[in-house]
């Protein structure tokens, strides 16, 4: 017994097991700075559908109900319109898409471990192929983020524990639900050949530290 009591322990008991996907084991997604590189083709966020339709297959939709003080709080945070909520679902692979108007994505999710908050939108199964940042592991990027969230150039990418109340310096892999990847509303592009150059020299810099941990 502490000085304020027992910590809290997550209750697991009524958690689904975790079942990995073999069929999205061959999958590769990186978050660049710029683009999504997924199998070594180029998505972005937003885009429509139909693009992760064409190398994922056809999803399982699930429309979402959404009341009018829902439809105003979407529309203030996201500064877009609010018409067709709608989910689309790849069970077999850990993947899962939001849109708010039943065909741009805006946001992409790649599920890891199962939680007792999850939606019936959730995927059946975790994704079980590669995810890196910028070609690093996601979870030392996500470990020097502000809390849960890494803003990588173009992109907000949060990872939402399972356990809220465990401190995210104690975090390994399996300690994470999902990984959302979303536009960030405050990127501004450079045009800037030299602050490209400094992106560039501290990308490898940091590629080379983590060559020489290994």
């Amino acid at each position: 017994m502490g000085l304020f009591g027992k910590k809290k322990t997550l209750d697991t008991s009524n958690l689904r097991p975790v079942e990995i996907s073999e069929r999205s084991k061959g999958i590769t997604i990186d978050i660049r700075d710029d683009r999504l590189m997924i199998n070594g083709k180029e998505f972005d966020i937003p885009s429509h559908i139909d693009a992760f339709k064409a190398v994922f297959g056809e999803p399982r939709v699930t429309e979402c109900e959404t009341t009018d003080a829902m439809r105003e709080f979407l529309e203030e945070i996201s500064g877009e319109p609010v018409t067709n909520r709608a989910n689309y679902t790849w069970d077999e692979l850990g993947l899962e898409c939001y849109t708010y108007d039943g065909k741009t994505v805006n946001s992409f999710c790649v599920y890891l471990s199962p939680s007792k908050h999850e939606s019936d939108a959730a995927p059946r199964m975790m994704f079980g192929g590669t995810l890196t940042i910028n070609e690093q592991h996601w979870l030392p990027v996500i470990k020097r983020g502000k809390k849960e969230k890494a803003i990588i150039g173009k992109y907000s990418v949060i990872a939402n524990l399972i356990d809220y109340n465990q401190r995210i310096s104690k975090t390994d892999e399996t300690s994470f639900q999902r990984i959302n990847i979303a536009a960030n509303d405050d990127y501004v592009p450079s045009s800037s050949k030299t602050d490209a150059l400094a992106l560039e020299m501290l990308q490898r810099s940091l590629a080379e530290k983590a060559n020489a941990q290994k």
